[in-house]
């Protein structure tokens, strides 16, 4: 689902416009920069910030999990509540912080399951 984000922003990374949304696995921010994580593995760099992509992507379909994270919530298998991470379809696992689990369970019960 391709979508035109020039009415929100001025500018808008270019290859965004260009992929779909569900292709998107997860993000991964490093600095002011930030790595996007497809799901057939292929990472791009980008220099717009994790803030930027959290406002241009759908909040239902993307969950921000920490303070460096974006996840693609069709792509996650479960929660380790024992260790406090959640798992990806290709095992990556990201650390939810002990705070931020508590919001995340009510918004999204469906992906809180423990595995």
């Amino acid at each position: 689902m391709k979508k035109k984000y020039t009415q929100m922003f001025k500018t808008i990374p270019k290859f965004l416009s260009e992929i779909e949304t569900g292709e998107i696995m997860h993000l991964e921010a490093q600095s002011n920069y930030t790595y996007v994580v497809m799901k057939d593995g292929t990472r791009m760099l980008s220099s717009y910030n994790l803030k930027i992509f959290e406002e241009l992507l759908e909040t239902s379909e993307f969950m921000r999990i920490n303070r460096s994270s974006l996840v693609n919530t069709s792509f996650i298998t479960g929660y380790i509540k024992a260790e406090g991470y959640i798992k990806l379809r290709n095992n990556l696992r990201i650390k939810v912080p002990r705070r931020r689990s508590i919001f995340l369970k009510a918004e999204y019960p469906q992906i809180f399951k423990t595995v």
